[in-house]
């Protein structure tokens, strides 16, 4: 189970936006360092009615880590070994040994950047469920 420690910024209904210090853990992911800021924001479920300025503790469930990195990187790869083997069919098809390699390839990185926007579409849907969010479970107020 992921554990993080913030401070609630925003609160919309049973949502809010949790500002977190970037951990010792996400140094080491570096999968979402699109910034040198030491903080990074959570949209989270606020279902105990946490307020603006209030710290809270947030968790995320392990199934839904696991299920979010075999989306994001299972399927990737899964894509490139497909397409560079459907390159590798096209050559072989074609009977052009030359470019069995150069087909493989080509092929194998247009169907990882197809994958990628099957990623996008996948999380557009999960974001509306509202399933996969982090979920505030306990308020520090002052």
């Amino acid at each position: 189970m992921m554990e993080e420690t913030g401070q609630v910024i925003k609160t919309e209904g049973e949502t809010a936006i949790v500002q977190i210090a970037r951990s010792s853990m996400c140094e080491k992911c570096n999968a979402c360092q699109l910034s040198s800021s030491n903080t990074m924001q959570a949209e989270v479920e606020n279902s105990i009615g946490a307020k603006v300025g209030d710290n809270v503790k947030i968790v995320l469930e392990p199934k839904v880590l696991l299920k979010a990195a075999f989306v994001i990187y299972v399927i990737p790869l899964v894509f490139f070994i497909f397409g560079y083997l459907f390159g590798l069919g096209i050559a072989f098809v074609l009977n052009k040994p030359g470019l069995l390699e150069a087909l493989g390839i080509i092929f194998g990185f247009v169907f990882f950047g197809v994958s990628y926007m099957l990623i996008k579409r996948i999380d557009k849907k999960v974001a509306k469920t509202g399933k996969f969010k982090p979920v505030i479970v306990e308020v520090f107020r002052k």
